[in-house]
């Protein structure tokens, strides 16, 4: 009788979170409109309408998963498994997990801090976050000159961009390039490596709180550690990716393929000067949420802008080839090799082995978060891992890793359940 119950309710989320997702689909319509017509004020209340949207599906999913929890946990009492057994106190320490997330949620939808797109940055906002942190930006090139390639690294031809539609489309093939040209640098791809994954579809992977705004959003692809799951992707980036294709790209498939790609993406293209303002910010949300340092990529399949901190400056890189690119991430990703490919939260005693200069911006931006930015990445990163299909071994493991790097700084909002696995 209980399980019916329990079958009716994860039936009635399930149609709750088709009707969201329709609602989505809507405000993407919508949004794709008001960019196509320039209207500034319209894409940036849908663009907020449909974060708010996928916020709500990934409640109701998390709250279906629950319910799934709940009834695996009455299946196994009435099979005769003692209630004090490991699969019983997993789902008991799931429960509690999800109580936290929901406590944070909702301290932040209290707090009204506003929430803005990591595409939707500008030269201003750089400039205040930057100086919100205390960080200076460098011309690369001028500080501190880049190791040329030996001539054993091939030449690297631009990438068609021309031949898709928009930057979606190209998404896989660019991840696949992404690992050519780094095994051709001498990077270990595969099991015992790293690996690199299409990103692009993780619209919320990542977020920035600055004072009392919110940079949310994610990147096209990054280099991981080989196996890293989906719920563990936002700790363990150690190159990221931004793919940008530029008009001149967007109007040859145009005249060659015929007009659905510059209708399919409703938006002109934007140079690769233009879209740094959200690279830098995206770079920065990911180092807040990483361990050890990392680089960051801006392309259009031709020009390449590499960003990577140096203490607290952040060297941009805008003058490279796309051979000395890729060589220069490929040295990064070789150095301590045996610490990049780690999975999951590293250690302090181990991420001191790295230069201090290498690690001294990460710390920074830890320092100045402080309480805020752990309560943002976890609400993020934890409703991520509570809503997986996953197994329940895995999400607690997820959770773990997630939660333990701020558990000191908001052990207040912990679950009496399972603070000490935080002590």
């Amino acid at each position: 009788m209980q399980s019916d119950i329990l079958d009716n309710k994860i039936a009635a989320l399930e149609l709750k979170i088709e009707e969201v997702e329709a609602e989505i689909s809507s405000a993407e319509t919508e949004e794709v409109k008001a960019r196509a017509e320039g209207d500034t004020k319209e894409l940036w209340h849908w663009r907020k309408e449909k974060a708010h949207l996928r916020k709500k599906e990934t409640l109701l999913r998390t709250e279906k998963q629950q319910l799934r929890d709940e009834k695996a946990r009455q299946e196994n009492q009435q099979q005769g498994t003692s209630s004090s057994g490991a699969g019983t106190e997993l789902l008991e320490m799931n429960s509690a997990m999800y109580s936290l997330v929901k406590k944070i949620n909702d301290r932040q939808e209290n707090d009204g801090a506003e929430s803005k797109a990591f595409s939707s940055a500008s030269s201003r906002d750089v400039r205040t976050v930057l100086g919100h942190f205390g960080f200076t930006e460098v011309e690369g090139e001028d500080e501190e000159p880049l190791q040329a390639p030996p001539d054993s690294i091939p030449q690297i031809e631009p990438f068609p961009f021309w031949e898709y539609g928009n930057e979606n489309a190209a998404a896989e093939d660019l991840a696949k390039e992404h690992t050519k040209h780094l095994r051709a640098c001498g990077v270990t791809m595969g099991r015992g490596g790293f690996q690199v994954k299409d990103l692009h579809n993780k619209s919320d992977l990542l977020s920035l709180p600055v004072g009392s705004r919110c940079f949310r959003g994610g990147l096209d692809c990054a280099v991981l550690p080989y196996a890293i799951g989906p719920s563990s992707v936002a700790h363990n980036i150690r190159v990221g990716f931004e793919h940008k294709q530029s008009q001149q790209h967007k109007d040859t498939f145009a005249a060659t393929k015929g007009k659905m790609g510059n209708k399919q993406e409703g938006t002109k293209g934007k140079s690769l000067e233009s879209m740094q303002p959200q690279a830098v910010i995206a770079f920065l949300a990911a180092l807040h949420f990483n361990d050890l340092p990392l680089d960051l990529i801006l392309t259009d399949g031709e020009k390449h802008v590499l960003l990577r901190f140096k203490g607290k400056e952040l060297l941009r890189y805008s003058r490279l080839s796309r051979r000395e690119a890729y060589y220069a991430v490929a040295q990064r990703l070789k150095e301590h090799v045996d610490l990049k490919i780690k999975r999951g939260r590293l250690p302090e005693d181990l991420v001191g082995q790295l230069d201090p200069s290498l690690t001294e911006a990460r710390k920074v931006l830890k320092q100045k978060l402080g309480e805020a930015g752990a309560a943002d990445a976890l609400t993020s990163q934890l409703l991520s891992v509570l809503s997986s299909e996953q197994s329940l071994d895995e999400r607690l493991q997820a959770t773990y890793e997630t939660i333990l790097p701020w558990a000191s700084e908001i052990t207040s909002g912990i679950p009496l359940e399972v603070r000490h696995m935080y002590a």
